[in-house]
C-alpha cells in the first residue's frame, strides 16, 4: 500500500471529524470543549520528577511577609508550581507566635522538635496538626524552646491577619 494514500486517508478523517464535531448538538460540542479545556490544563503542570534534598544545604530564610507580626524562617523543600503544593521546613524562635489569622487554604504541621502551640492546645514531637482554611489560628513555639515543624499547604495560600471576637 502507498504510504501517502494513508497519510490522505488520516487527514480526510481529521477533517470528517472535525466537520462532525462542529454540525453536531451543543451538548456534544460542550462535551469537546471541556475535554479540551482539561488535557491544556494537565499540560500546563510541569510533570513530578524525583527529588532528593539534604536540608542542612538549605539556608534558613527569614519571613519577610509578616515581619510587623512575627518572626519564624524557612526552608523551601518544594513549590506549588512543581506539583500543586507547598512543602517546607518552618522554625519558630522560642516564644514566638504567629497571631490570629486566617488563610483561604488549610495547612498542615507536623512537629519535628520543640512545641507547637496553637489557640486549640499544645503539641509536642511526632505530632501531625491540620488547620483548616478559613478558620481563626494562632500558632507558634512554646516559651523554653525553638520549634521545627514540616509545613505542608496547597497553592494559593494567603494569610490575613484578624481581631479574634470573644465567644
Amino acid at each position: 500500500m502507498n504510504p501517502h494514500v494513508l497519510g490522505y486517508a488520516s487527514m480526510g478523517i481529521g477533517f470528517g471529524l472535525g466537520f462532525v464535531l462542529s454540525a453536531t448538538a451543543y451538548g456534544t460540542r460542550n462535551f469537546v470543549n471541556r475535554w479540551a479545556l482539561r488535557v491544556v490544563d494537565s499540560l500546563r503542570r510541569r510533570p513530578s520528577r524525583f527529588t532528593a534534598i539534604h536540608a542542612d544545604a538549605i539556608e534558613w530564610r527569614e519571613n519577610q511577609a509578616h515581619r510587623d507580626r512575627t518572626t519564624f524562617f524557612m526552608k523551601p523543600l518544594s513549590h506549588a508550581n512543581d506539583h500543586g503544593n507547598v512543602l517546607m521546613l518552618v522554625r519558630y524562635p522560642a516564644g514566638k507566635l504567629n497571631p490570629d489569622h486566617v488563610h483561604t487554604v488549610g495547612h498542615g504541621m507536623y512537629v519535628l522538635s520543640g512545641e507547637l502551640v496553637t489557640h486549640r492546645g499544645t503539641f509536642g514531637p511526632n505530632t501531625f496538626v491540620w488547620f483548616p482554611a478559613n478558620e481563626v489560628m494562632c500558632h507558634g513555639a512554646g516559651p523554653t524552646e525553638d520549634l521545627v515543624v514540616l509545613f505542608s499547604t496547597g497553592s494559593g495560600m494567603d494569610t490575613r491577619y484578624v481581631a479574634r471576637t470573644p465567644g
